[in-house]
């Protein structure tokens, strides 16, 4: 249940999350409008107070006052008048001033700081800006312009100037006024408090009515399809079946019923796969069992012919698969003969190695009744040829080794070349010539050559499993590394050639995978 209780909890907190951003984002939008009209209405009002008393002020008198400020009784008029307006409104200063280079000369003032009610005072420009602002309105086309000041040095205030005129229609003054824009602040405060307790209030009964849905139509089926899950882990092997009890008529319903097939697929999936592996090890011991029957069929006693002092010989075969097919076979025809095989059969796998078998019995029998390579080799294509509906094929490389001379008389059927050492010296490429392979063309034919191992001497043959050895580099092994290889110690045994060329393919091919099969077959004559 813990994970169950970690969704609920994420699901509510990404619900207030949202409710809350939701209320401050109107909040602060309404409140912008809300602020925006109250100024608008604000400023109007302070522009009619100025605009109002510059009409009733006479400009003709303003400049008496200049020359001679004493106050009379029109002065103590617009001054009362000036007094009510400010004891009876949100003003909080209303003035008469003359602007100069220096300041400005106060002709009426309601701030009871200032003596004579400010007449004949002069003040100096107080902010940065001030001058300029107030000779644009001391002009002859002012702008009905308010200023709002929230620096805190004046207060929340709106000041806005009127240019009183003369009978010449020349400005002489300005009436000057400052509003209290306080209530405008508390009024914003009021609203947000009042809008966002409702947006809380409003959104809350949402956000429980929404949660409710959510868990019904998301949460619980989660938890359904969670418990599920679980329950098919722990059953996988009980072949049990699982329903599942999900109508949301949406994709929660869809996801569940993919899952009841899902489960239903896995259940079939299993019971397949079970049978899969019974029969993968049915057959990988059969062909462990064709391994070692293959393997059987090779000459396993090795090193052979013990017992004879003037030659040695030595073969291996490395199957890239389980069964492989490469093949090798040395055999005494009489006592003077020793027929050597080596073959390669296309492709590779169970196919390779039932072919292999059949091409290496028919080798060995026609070898026996008959010493030509030549004339076996032709026998031998004309047998595969028949009924080869597959259309494999086989390298091969049959040699006929008289032991009391040395003499070889060979033949090469579209297989690698031999590598031959004379004695006491280095391993080189024979180039013999080749013909076509077995099985490919009935009646081919094929010619027999023959070559002298010296007393020392030594023959190599191999199948392209070592000269076609790849690495990670995608690189061949070829012929070259196979002769340097030879080279690292040509007066060896043939035991110590072939473990020594395997060696080095395998370091050459490193994380490489093995390809082909790899077959190497060496012979040596004694110094007797």
């Amino acid at each position: 249940m813990k994970s169950h209780s970690r969704i609920g909890r994420k699901l509510l907190l990404s619900i207030l999350i949202f409710a809350v951003t939701i209320c401050i984002v109107s909040c602060i939008f309404i409140g912008m409008l809300f602020k925006n009209s109250l100024e608008k209405v604000y400023k109007q009002q302070i522009l009619d107070y100025v605009y109002t008393a510059a009409d009733m002020i006479d400009g003709d008198i303003i400049e008496q006052y200049l020359v001679n400020p004493v106050a009379d009784e029109y002065h103590n008029e617009i001054q009362a008048y000036l007094e009510h307006v400010v004891n009876h409104s949100q003003l909080k200063y209303y003035y008469v001033l003359v602007p100069t280079d220096t300041g400005s000369e106060c002709i009426w003032d309601t701030d009871p700081a200032i003596e004579n009610d400010g007449l004949g005072e002069h003040i100096d420009y107080g902010y940065s800006g001030e001058k300029e602002e107030i000779f644009r309105e001391f002009s002859a086309s002012p702008e009905k312009a308010v200023t709002i000041d929230r620096s805190g040095i004046y207060g929340y205030v709106a000041t806005a100037y009127a240019p009183i005129l003369n009978s010449e229609g020349q400005p002489v003054a300005l009436v000057g006024a400052d509003l209290e824009m306080d209530g405008i602040r508390d009024a914003e405060i009021h609203v947000l408090i009042v809008m966002a307790v409702s947006i809380l209030i409003v959104m809350a009964i949402f956000n429980a009515i929404y949660y409710i849905y959510i868990r019904k139509a998301i949460v619980k089926p989660v938890i359904l399809l969670d418990d599920a899950t679980k329950d098919m882990v722990n059953h996988l092997d009980d072949d049990k079946e699982i329903l599942l009890d999900i109508h949301t008529n949406d994709e929660i319903e869809d996801l569940g019923n993919s899952f009841t097939a899902m489960h239903q697929e896995i259940r079939q999936y299993i019971k397949r796969l079970a049978a899969v592996t019974a029969e993968k090890e049915r057959i990988g011991a059969e062909l462990n069992v064709a391994s070692k029957i293959q393997l059987s069929m090779l000459p396993s006693d090795l090193p052979t012919f013990q017992g004879r002092k003037d030659f040695d010989i030595y073969a291996s075969m490395t199957p890239a698969k389980e069964v492989g097919g490469d093949f090798y076979d040395f055999f005494l025809i009489d006592d003077d003969h020793l027929a050597l095989v080596i073959a390669d059969v296309s492709g590779k796998g169970v196919p390779a190695a039932l072919f292999m078998v059949i091409a290496k019995t028919l080798l060995k029998n026609q070898t026996l009744f008959c010493h030509s390579p030549k004339e076996i080799l032709e026998a031998i294509n004309n047998q595969l040829c028949e009924n080869n509906s597959q259309e494999m094929f086989v390298t091969a490389w049959l040699c006929i080794y008289e032991i009391s001379t040395g003499k070889c008389t060979a033949a090469n059927a579209g297989h690698e070349y031999p590598m031959i050492r004379e004695n006491n010296g280095d391993f080189n490429i024979l180039h013999d010539s080749h013909g076509f392979v077995l099985a490919g063309l009935e009646s081919s034919q094929y010619k027999e050559y023959e070559f002298q191992i010296e007393k020392g001497g030594t023959l190599v043959v191999y199948t392209d499993g070592a000269t076609e050895a790849t690495n990670s580099c995608n690189e061949l092994f070829g012929e070259e590394r196979v002769r340097k290889a030879l080279n690292d110690n040509p007066d060896a045994s043939p035991a110590e050639l072939v473990s020594h060329l395997k060696k080095t393919i395998e370091i050459f091919d490193g994380d490489a995978p093995q390809f082909d099969d790899i077959t190497i077959l060496a012979l040596k004559r004694s110094n007797v």
